[in-house]
């Protein structure tokens, strides 16, 4: 498996797995706060990832590895 380091600060760094290479990690709530945080960890991890919100700042993540979608999940019949 592969690791990479990620940086913490002052020459402080953590190994870690990329146990999520070849998988894809689907987030709802991504736009903001754990959902924004959870969608960049499974990035670093390796995953590649779509991230859904209702709000369209969900978008300003958009790009390599990261698919983003715009959609209210509480209500299906918008889906």
């Amino acid at each position: 498996a592969k690791c990479s380091p990620i940086k913490l600060g002052a020459g402080q760094g953590v190994t870690v797995m990329n146990r999520f290479d070849g998988k894809v990690a689907l987030v709802t709530g991504a736009a903001q706060g754990i959902g924004r945080a959870v969608c960049a960890q499974f990035k670093t991890e390796g995953a590649r990832v779509v991230a859904v919100d209702r709000s369209p700042l969900v978008h300003e993540m958009a790009g390599e590895s990261m698919l983003t979608l715009t959609a209210d999940l509480e209500r299906h019949e918008d889906c």
